[in-house]
């Protein structure tokens, strides 16, 4: 909107506030929608989500990998299955609603990291904190007197801390003596802000420090205009310089910011995760193809019975190689435990490459092949009836085997055998192959996977010759369209069993099959994923970082040295605190720096000479033999 457009809404009464109103609200919103979606709450709410998104993939047949599996599972539940359908529980990982989280939880993931590492840097740069008012607050603690001076003490406990991996930082207080302008103050009417604001005009400062304590007090003084300063006769007695002393007051260590590290790792790497996600989703493409014993397959597109890739897939990314399988080698356990389970699956290939000689290898399960940066996976096998067609004139209408896809485990399998250009009608079959026929109370099936006694069941159609339209068919499905089913004269359909070797003539002229033999076919996957490593690296960050957060103990331990009141040498204090809590060894630590401050934990001089130490009851009690209480950073 233009500025003159804007004149009439601000010019009116009340405009220019309700104009800001709205923005601030806009802006409110915008704020509040960031803040939540960053939020460390969302972000955990949002990967559970995406785990919970993950189970419908994991239970139910998916579409990219199982094409025959989903058409099974619809045909099975046609009530529920088409409404999961729409939904995309076939296609999970490919769904609109699946893509939204996995984006809503990277965003989420940005903006949470992003401040923290921030905040992070600024903390490793800063010094520990201060030192607390009164050890005496703290769970572990111990104060005692010793001989030493003050700055021996410090000396030897920053030694020992720093010995022990800790970030030290020892304060001290600068004193002077107060001038004859100065103005006593009671110790009691201290205050100590951590940023004291300047001093206003006509104000001054004034710092008195009692052992182990700040204090800083402003006080009005009056300031004389600059025209009219008043001549000043010099004092009887001038002031001396004062002289600036420093005085030790503690220590303050601190330890275990690769706790924190740790976890921003661990969340980086999640990151990096779902960006090597998002680049094999984009770039990366799978295909499966479906190879007979005998025959070969070529790594083009219009090879593949599957096909799905990114939107940043070319067909140039296809590596070049022609696979053949020349065997595929099976076996089923036979005894009686596990009888039909798997116990082997290998395939017999020549890989040819360009500017290669072929070569023979072996695919097995989990165990792939890789050519040209693609990967070959064996993911299926069934088997393939051979099969030749005669039509009615006696000319060989179809000759070669007959993929057909199993239905359970014992590889009961359906298939179709088509012979369009049989002649004068063409032909169509409708087969279901048994590897291991067996009639009993349950029908005809299949006692077992493995082919000890094959046999094809089939059914016949039949019908006049179809125009040639170019458009492709399923070739594991019938179009019954055109077509008649072949009764007998009671009005049966008409069916046919067949072993290897064995033919059947059908009705009224119209041809014959037979069932030449048996072959096993194979289905392989060739599969590219271009951001693999980066997701398999990032999984092995994440659980390093996860293992040093987990890991790391957060600890501050605290010195206090002040000079003591009678006898000469100082009275110490020693106090610690975990920022985790349950972990263990913190009245270890500080009774370990108790000692190297040259007090007892107990409450005694190191030279046996006892002095009363006042120690709060119920307060956890150090250990008598401590450890040295040097821990892992």
């Amino acid at each position: 909107m233009a500025d003159t457009e804007l004149e009439p809404v601000l010019d009116a009464p009340g405009g220019r506030e309700r104009m800001n109103r709205a923005r601030g609200l806009r802006s409110g919103t915008l704020r509040w929608a960031w803040a939540t979606l960053t939020s460390m709450r969302t972000a955990l709410g949002l990967l559970l989500l995406l785990g919970l998104a993950s189970i419908p993939g994991s239970l139910l047949p998916q579409r990219p990998t199982n094409p025959f599996g989903v058409a099974t599972w619809l045909e099975d539940h046609p009530d529920i299955g088409p409404w999961l359908d729409r939904l995309g529980f076939f296609d999970v990982f490919g769904s609109v609603w699946f893509s939204a989280i996995y984006l809503l939880l990277f965003g989420s993931l940005i903006g949470c990291i992003i401040p923290r590492c921030a905040a992070f840097y600024r903390a490793l740069r800063a010094q520990p904190g201060p030192l607390p008012r009164r050890f005496s607050r703290f769970p572990d603690h111990a104060s005692g007197r010793t001989d030493t001076s003050a700055a021996a003490v410090l000396d030897a406990a920053e030694a020992h801390l720093r010995e022990a991996g800790y970030r030290v930082h020892r304060e001290t207080a600068e004193t002077s003596p107060p001038t004859a302008r100065d103005v006593a103050v009671p110790a009691d009417a201290t205050a100590a802000p951590e940023s004291p604001a300047a001093p206003a005009e006509g104000e001054r400062v004034v710092s008195l420090v009692e052992p182990g304590e700040r204090g800083r007090v402003v006080l009005p003084v009056e300031v004389a205009e600059p025209d009219s300063v008043p001549e000043v006769a010099a004092p009887e007695s001038p002031v001396q310089p004062a002289e600036v002393s420093s005085t030790p007051l503690g220590i303050s260590a601190e330890r275990g910011y690769l706790r924190e590290a740790g976890n921003l790792v661990f969340h980086l790497a999640l990151v990096v995760m779902l960006v090597g996600l998002a680049w094999s989703s984009l770039f990366g493409y799978k295909g499966t193809a479906i190879v007979v014993e005998g025959q070969a397959f070529s790594d083009t597109l219009t090879q593949f019975d599957e096909f799905s890739a990114g939107v940043g897939f070319r067909p140039s990314q296809l590596p070049a190689f022609t696979i053949g399988l020349d065997r595929f080698e099976v076996q089923f356990e036979t005894g009686p435990t596990q009888t039909g389970a798997a116990r082997l699956f290998r395939a017999h290939v020549t890989v040819t490459e360009p500017g290669r000689q072929p070569e023979q290898r072996q695919l097995e399960v989990n165990a792939p092949l890789s050519l040209g940066g693609a990967d070959v996976h064996l993911l299926g096998h069934g088997y393939a009836p051979v099969v030749t067609v005669r039509d009615g004139n006696g000319d060989i209408a179809y000759s070669g085997p007959v993929v057909f896809l199993p239905q359970d485990t014992n590889f009961t399998s359906n298939g179709v055998i088509k012979a369009p250009d049989a002649r004068p009608e063409r032909l169509a079959f409708e087969g279901v192959f048994l590897p291991t026929a067996q009639i009993d109370a349950q029908g005809m099936r299949s006692a077992f996977p493995d082919a000890l006694r094959p046999q094809l069941l089939i059914n016949v159609w039949a019908g006049p010759p179809k125009d040639e339209t170019g458009v492709p068919e399923n070739i594991y499905t019938l179009d019954q369209t055109g077509l008649t089913q072949l009764v007998r004269s009671d009005g049966q359909p008409v069916r046919a069993g067949l072993e290897p070797g064995t033919s059947f003539d059908l009705p009224d002229g119209r041809g014959s099959i037979s069932f030449d033999g048996l072959r096993r076919w194979t289905k392989l996957q060739v599969s590219a994923n271009p951001g693999g490593w980066l997701v398999l690296g990032s999984v092995l960050v994440a659980i390093a970082g996860l293992t040093v957060s987990l890991l790391m103990r957060p600890r501050r331990l605290f010195v206090r040295v002040r000079p003591a009141a009678e006898g000469g040498g100082s009275d110490v204090e020693v106090a610690g605190l975990d920022r985790v809590d349950g972990r263990p060894g913190l009245p270890e630590a500080v009774a370990a720096l108790a000692l190297a401050c040259g007090i007892d934990p107990d409450g005694s001089r190191l030279d046996g000479r006892s002095t009363p130490v006042s120690r709060p009851d119920g307060r956890a009690t150090l250990s008598d033999t401590p450890s040295d209480g040097r821990e892992g950073n």
